[in-house]
């Protein structure tokens, strides 16, 4: 007779099992929503606008952030003068690190700034690092700071490798961030837990070297939907030989 308080694995389960016992399968079961430690930023009020992101702080010196968007038509209407302004432009979040979190602010913030402008746009360019130990199985990306000896590198717990000749590969599950010296290839400070999903993600510097954003692009997610996460920086960096 059969024991009605023994559980049977369903199918479904059985079907997880399955593709969870395939690496590269694995990215296919829903996952936990990855942690952030570092603030996060779904600007809804972007609407489904695709934009390019652009980022400066509030003055020279200052650990303020600003981050607004302009579509390509926006920037061809600051382009048309001969002098980019950056604006046009879509509506703009501050991140004060005495609040903690991004917070929607007047477009007047952005406009009277002057700290110098960073667009948010492709992994900037890159010296080579080597092999280092990542918290993550799979290293996603390494942008290199501008005038230091140091790279960012995001790693993810999961990787999906993407469909030949339609679409590039991917991290999957949480995403991990850390700093790595160019001199010997330790790490700097910890490891930061960051809050993007499970699609491509691109990492750039600020203009100050202050923070390192990793963005998560609108049309590469398919909703309509961006998202930037800001690392800040607070460790002592080795400098650039050269700088």
């Amino acid at each position: 007779m059969k024991d009605n308080l023994t559980p049977t694995p369903s199918l479904s389960c059985l079907c997880i099992a399955v593709l969870m016992s395939i690496p590269w399968l694995a990215s296919c079961v829903p996952a936990i929503p990855p942690t952030s430690d570092v603030p996060c930023l779904l600007p809804i009020e972007w609407g489904e606008e695709i934009l390019t992101p652009r980022v400066r702080a509030v003055a020279e010196g200052s650990n303020v952030l600003l981050v607004t968007g302009q579509t390509w038509g926006q920037i061809d209407r600051d382009d048309a003068d001969g002098s980019r302004d950056y604006r046009p432009h879509s509506a703009v979040y501050r991140l004060d690190p005495a609040v903690g979190a991004f917070e929607l602010v007047d477009d007047t913030v952005w406009d009277d700034a002057v700290g110098v402008v960073r667009m948010v746009s492709g992994s900037g360019p890159s010296r080579p690092l080597g092999a280092v130990e990542i918290a993550g199985r799979q290293r996603l990306s390494t942008s290199t700071s501008p005038t230091h000896a140091v790279a960012a590198v995001l790693s993810s717990q999961g990787y999906s490798p993407g469909v030949p000749f339609v679409s590039s590969g991917f991290g999957t599950g949480q995403h991990y961030h850390q700093l790595f010296s160019e001199v010997d290839r330790s790490q700097i400070g910890t490891v930061v837990r960051v809050g993007v999903g499970d699609t491509p993600v691109v990492a750039n510097w600020t203009a100050q070297e202050d923070y390192v954003i990793h963005w998560q692009r609108a049309s590469q997610r398919g909703t309509g939907e961006t998202m930037l996460c800001a690392v800040p920086i607070t460790e002592d960096l080795p400098p650039l030989e050269g700088e």
